[in-house]
This record gives structure tokens, C-alpha cells and sequence, in this order.
């Protein structure tokens, strides 16, 4: 699935895979959701404060999105081939550092007077999608990333989308920043969307009262990336 994803996260052409990176998102996503693969996926997606209808999991899936451009990868996705899929987008050191406000939404989006997501019936998503990086400024959060998801989502199904933001939590300034703008974005989404963020600290709390998928799960995780 990872090969198959247009991110180069295993290497390609000779370089190497940026899953080898120490803070690759990629790497967290996997180490995170992976180990429920082949078990009973209704706690974790408990944890995401959502239900699922089968027990199939996946990384690095793309929903088409209208365009002849690639579609861009969704990190996980849950109930894949029923009527809701659920995307997760997951992130790790990306909102951190120096960052400048996000670029408006490419133009491609709007050829042609194109509404495409008041098409699929997301008017606040198409609005927010126009003024982004213009009236509507982010620096921390990929706003245009979700919105293509959303986009994506929802086109495919013909269903209101379903998508989960999850992200590692620093306790900086800069992560207080990011929530900020995460709190902004949903705001200004369609009240039919179902959307919700939370870190990846609240996702292993929340998962605190559920048998582990495989030994050793917790501990494993706690030491690589929550020892703090």
C-alpha cells in the first residue's frame, strides 16, 4: 500500500524512502494503526469517536477528486468500500517551525467557474476553499490538504465525508497555534460534514481501557514517542 502511494515513503528512483526519517509521520501512522490490522477495529474506532461497519484498514489510499491530477493519499482509511469511508490524516512534526501562511487553493480547483465543492454539496467548504490564503489565513494547519480530502470523500460516496485529524502534540506554543487553527477550520466546515481532530496522546488515552491488538503495543509506543 505504501509502494502503491504517490509519497516516495519507501524510496523510489533511488532515493531513499522518507519513512526512514525519525520524525516521518508515515512511520507514526503505521506504528500507531498497523497492529489492529486483522483485529476488532470497533475500539480504535471508538477512540476516533466514530463506529465502523467492517474490519478493514488501510494506508495511503487515494479517492478520486475530479481532476486529471493525482489524487492525494489519505494516511488511513477505515470502512473502505461502504457507504462513509472514514479518512484519517495524520501528522507529526509537520505543523512545527518556522512556517509561512498556507498558499491559496491551486487554481486547477476553479477552472472553468467550477464549484466542485458546493458540487457535493459542501457550499461552506467551496467558500473556505476560495478565501484560503487570501481572507482566510493558516500557517500551522494544511487547510488545503483537508479540503481535497473532504473534496475526495465526498465526491466517491456521494455521502457526507468522514475524516479524522490526528496529530502530535508538543505543548508549545506553536501546538497551541496549530489547535487554534484546527478550531477555526471546523468552524467554517458544513454542519453535515463529520469531521474531528484530536492528538495522538488523546487517541492512546482513549485506548487505555481496550486489550492491546498485539503484546507489548503500549509499551512499544510509549517509549518511542510518548516517554515524555
Amino acid at each position: 500500500e505504501f509502494e502503491a502511494g504517490s509519497g516516495g515513503e519507501l524510496g523510489r528512483n533511488g532515493k531513499p524512502g522518507k519513512m526512514r526519517s525519525l520524525r516521518s509521520s508515515s512511520a507514526l501512522s503505521y506504528n500507531v494503526f498497523q497492529p489492529w490490522r486483522g483485529h476488532d477495529l470497533q475500539p480504535l474506532a471508538a477512540a476516533l469517536k466514530t463506529t465502523v461497519s467492517s474490519q478493514e484498514l488501510r494506508f495511503e489510499q487515494k479517492f478520486r477528486h475530479g481532476l486529471r491530477s493525482t489524487p492525494p493519499n489519505l494516511d488511513v482509511v477505515l470502512d473502505i468500500g461502504q457507504s462513509r469511508p472514514l479518512g484519517i490524516e495524520c501528522k507529526f512534526t509537520e505543523p512545527y517551525g518556522t512556517k509561512r501562511d498556507i498558499a491559496p487553493m491551486d487554481e486547477k480547483y476553479f477552472v472553468g467557474n467550477r464549484v466542485r465543492w458546493t458540487e457535493v454539496n459542501l457550499p461552506r467548504a467551496q467558500t473556505l476553499a476560495a478565501s484560503l490564503g487570501k481572507a482566510a489565513r493558516f500557517k500551522r494547519l494544511a487547510t488545503g490538504q483537508l479540503l481535497k480530502h473532504l473534496l475526495a470523500l465526498a465526491r466517491t460516496t456521494q455521502q457526507p465525508p468522514r475524516l479524522r485529524y490526528v496529530w502530535f502534540d508538543t505543548g508549545c506554543t506553536e501546538a497551541s497555534e496549530h489547535r487554534a487553527e484546527i478550531v477555526r477550520f471546523e468552524a467554517q466546515l458544513d454542519s453535515c460534514v463529520d469531521f474531528a481532530a484530536l492528538t495522538y496522546q488523546e487517541l492512546m488515552a482513549a485506548l487505555l481501557s481496550s486489550p492491546e491488538p498485539i503484546p507489548g503495543y503500549r509499551s512499544y509506543l510509549k517509549e518511542r514517542y510518548f516517554a515524555a
